[in-house]
């Protein structure tokens, strides 16, 4: 491998700290550059909802590779720094204080921001986000005992903060815009259990209202709904989705669609230019179209195959071909449930339940015509591994057959290979 070679990888999060790892493992031994806004090393996120706000002890980031690793692999760091632009001609990279790198690979990994909310009357400070670390820290003094926390969306992270909140004695309050929670992500049964569970627990939901405007008085918030009601908060903390940090690549003139477009290489329009993780869209094998998918799994997958073919493209190859790309995966701890979505959910057109005489834990296995595409998995993740297969090797079998639980999920998998190889 060339030794006179840089590539430069902008977004200092766990694609970026993937990618750079996959890159030295696979022999690369030329130059790289980290550069991030953050002051932090590349740390994961999932913590953020959980122990960083609600553990008991201090928070120690998470890091992705041991800090360590940057400098026995010989990774230059640049933290606390903002790209101001790129020239995927030149390779240019452009810092803000002056600096300028010459890359001949540019990875973009910056990742996503909170979607912002605005509230008439209401100042933009009181209107709290979850995405980093300096976000946790700023949240987790607010949510104890004493205050009145509204959470303005009910998607995972509100959700996830609901469920810590109340272990703190606060009084939470869900507003939602849908019909019902969580409703692009999962299936309206999964909606109604977590619903149920929520409320069992002390929480409010508003379902079906939006925030008209607010009145602002020393500490506390009156919000003024759409159906004319109102609800008062201590704490505002919004979770409406994300949006991609893809302006660099926007104005380099490369292909963006809700997020940088890249091929199935992670490549992007630009040749020397390759996206992973939050801020990239493609079109998702297992979806069959075009989007950008948030998720702790997609992030590590994306950088292996975006590390790969940068490396192969120093030598005039094609990246290697891994295996099938599994099957997306996404979890959530609330209160003492475990949720695991598996594949696809909200494209299904039926579904099967396998669930616990009690109806508090099961699987629901999601079909497209007879195609197995997805499941749910309530509080048996340790059923993962085994559902896995189930999707990736296909069910020929009538679908009601899963519901049978007399038959275990290995005594299933047995007959779908079976029925496959037959």
């Amino acid at each position: 491998m060339r030794r006179d070679v840089r590539v430069t990888v902008i977004g200092a999060g766990q694609a970026a700290a993937r990618c750079i790892s996959t890159m030295r493992h696979a022999g690369f031994d030329g130059g790289i550059t980290l550069i991030g806004e953050e002051t932090h090393l590349p740390y994961e996120r999932p913590p953020l909802s959980k122990e960083a706000l609600f553990g008991e002890t201090g928070f120690k980031a998470p890091y992705v590779l041991d800090d360590s690793f940057y400098g026995d692999h010989e990774v230059d760091i640049e933290l606390g720094k903002r790209v101001e632009a790129i020239d995927p001609g030149s390779g240019a990279v452009d810092l803000g204080n002056g600096l300028r790198i010459k890359s001949d690979r540019i990875l973009i990994a910056t990742g996503s921001r909170a979607r912002t909310v605005s509230i008439p009357g209401v100042a933009p400070e009181r209107i709290l986000s979850l995405r980093n670390i300096e976000d946790a820290k700023r949240l987790k003094p607010l949510l104890d005992g004493r205050n009145r926390v509204v959470l303005i969306g009910g998607g995972f992270i509100g959700l996830e903060i609901a469920a810590g909140a109340i272990r703190r004695g606060c009084a939470v309050t869900v507003i939602e815009a849908r019909p019902r929670l969580i409703e692009r992500a999962v299936s309206p049964h999964v909606s109604t259990h977590l619903q149920r569970l929520h409320a069992d627990n002390g929480v409010k939901f508003r379902f079906g209202v939006t925030i008209v405007s607010g009145r602002q008085g020393a500490t506390e918030t009156e919000l003024m709904l759409s159906d004319g009601t109102s609800v008062v908060a201590d704490v505002i903390v919004a979770g409406v989705g994300a949006l991609p940090n893809s302006e660099l690549a926007d104005a380099a003139g490369i292909r963006c669609t809700n997020g940088i477009s890249v091929d199935k290489n992670c490549r992007t329009s630009a040749g020397i230019v390759w996206a992973a993780g939050d801020v990239a869209t493609r079109v998702h094998p297992w979806f069959g179209k075009d989007m950008r998918l948030e998720s702790w799994e997609s992030a590590e997958n994306q950088a292996r195959i975006a590390g790969l073919s940068i490396v192969a493209s120093f030598v005039g190859t094609h990246a290697a071909e891994g295996e099938e790309e599994p099957p997306p995966w996404f979890w959530s701890d609330q209160y003492g449930l475990n949720l695991q979505i598996l594949g696809c959910v909200c494209d299904s057109e039926s579904s099967v339940r396998r669930m616990s005489d009690d109806g508090e834990k099961g699987t629901i296995f999601h079909f497209r015509g007879r195609d197995l595409i997805g499941a749910e998995l309530i509080s048996t993740g340790r059923e993962r591994p085994l559902v896995k297969k189930l999707l990736q090797t296909g069910w020929p079998l009538p679908a009601e057959k899963l519901g049978d639980t007399g038959l275990s999920l290995k005594e299933l998998l047995a007959a779908s290979t079976a029925a496959v190889a037959a």
